[in-house]
């Protein structure tokens, strides 16, 4: 659906202005936090993970199950908002990007897109195992930045 910045601070679950009730992801480009749409056609407001894990089940599904397209050093990754936002950074990048972007096209990283690709697999779940062109210091190095949580444990067996 179609961004909108509502430019005012977050209230909790305050009804948006008529034009946002339209839209099915709202922005709160001051406290960047996300807004949900909520069944009644107002708004929650979704700072962290934790205000993520208490929005309604299917307000939140909605949200988080929407793809998202990021160009890392010219290859075009797509996943699922919620496997973004598992890295801060990208969860960061992307909340900034589309407040001020909006009409833009997909969002760009000056990154190593290969090293991306392992990266992506760790928010996915996997754990690296071997890659015939990259060590594991290197992703590793590469999830620090991205702040992947627990990135320790995603290296290959000892």
């Amino acid at each position: 659906g179609s961004r909108f910045d509502l430019r005012t601070p977050c209230r909790g679950s305050s009804r948006p202005d008529p034009p946002a009730r339209r839209t099915s992801e709202l922005r709160c480009r001051e406290m960047r936090c996300d807004r949900v749409p909520s069944a009644d056609g107002g708004c929650i407001e979704v700072r962290t993970a934790a205000d993520r894990a208490s929005a309604p089940a299917a307000e939140y599904a909605e949200w988080s199950n929407q793809m998202v397209e990021l160009n890392v050093g010219g290859r075009v990754f797509q996943a699922l908002r919620r496997t973004f936002f598992k890295s801060e950074f990208l969860a960061t990048f992307l909340q900034l990007d589309s407040s001020e972007n909006a009409s833009a096209s997909t969002p760009f990283l000056d990154r190593d897109s290969e090293l991306f690709a392992e990266v992506l697999r760790l928010l996915r779940g996997y754990r690296f195992t071997y890659h015939p062109r990259l060590s594991w210091s290197e992703v590793k190095a590469e999830a620090e930045f991205f702040a992947i949580p627990g990135v320790e444990d995603l290296g290959p067996p000892p």
